[in-house]
């Protein structure tokens, strides 16, 4: 059997571990663009360029109560000095992917909105050339 645990996928932002995430998903990695770029010319013969662009986004969904909120808005504010490009690495330690993205910074203020129940914040970092090796989930938990 194989088991999954947020608890055990280490999450670093600046050197700052990172918890207090939502209910759901707690972190999402896309790449901007595709790896190729397909041709066919009029004939049929196919053709591929390799892109290399592996830029991206880490996008961080976190409890409004998350002291990691705190460390983000020191960033933000980094941003005026220009000195707001950090290091984000992600490691699941149970076999899974790991991410690196040595060149990241904060695209926006997340929005805020109160309610009823908890809220939530949502912080888009934006990367330089990210490293991304994909694994599986070990056979044991712990």
């Amino acid at each position: 059997m194989k088991t999954f645990d947020l608890t055990r996928v280490l999450i670093a932002v600046d050197g700052v571990d990172i918890t207090g995430f939502q209910e759901g998903d707690a972190m999402t990695m896309a790449f901007d663009n595709d790896f190729w770029n397909k041709v066919v010319g009029a004939d049929g013969e196919v053709a591929r360029s390799a892109r290399n662009d592996r830029t991206g986004k880490l996008t961080f969904n976190l409890l409004y109560s998350s002291k990691a909120n705190a460390h983000f808005q020191s960033i933000l504010a980094r941003a005026a000095t220009l000195e707001d490009v950090v290091g984000i690495t992600v490691v699941d330690l149970q076999g899974g992917a790991e991410i690196e993205s040595p060149q990241s910074w904060i695209v926006k203020a997340p929005d805020v909105t109160f309610g009823s129940d908890m809220g939530t914040l949502e912080w888009i970092f934006d990367t330089g050339q990210m490293s991304v090796e994909y694994g599986g989930i070990n056979d044991e938990a712990g």
